[in-house]
């Protein structure tokens, strides 16, 4: 995460996958990134807006793979694709704090 002026924050993530070559099938690499751009608002920053990407290299595959009396199945199930979400989200526990004194 990246901490901008103007309270921006910029953040990425990647989560990779890797299920192994079997004999009966190869290797599979899946790369899920995730980035972010949100900007908080008002003093104590309670307030946060936040655009999100998701899957942005469109590679949400999911792969299962059983032994079962010398038979090896593989089964690939999709899962969510690539999305963008709008998020608003407002901090409640910084909301009517006052100082100590």
């Amino acid at each position: 995460m990246y901490y901008l002026p103007k309270k921006f924050i910029i953040g990425s993530n990647i989560q990779y996958t890797y299920t192994a070559k079997t004999q009966a099938f190869d290797a599979q690499y899946v790369p899920i990134w995730t980035s972010s751009i949100t900007k908080n608002f008002f003093k104590e920053e309670n307030l946060s807006i936040a655009l999100t990407a998701s899957d942005m290299l469109n590679k949400n595959v999911r792969t299962y793979r059983s032994i079962n009396n010398g038979a090896i199945t593989q089964t690939n199930n999709s899962g969510i694709g690539r999305y963008i979400l709008l998020s608003v989200t407002w901090n409640f526990t910084k909301f009517g704090s006052e100082p100590s004194k």
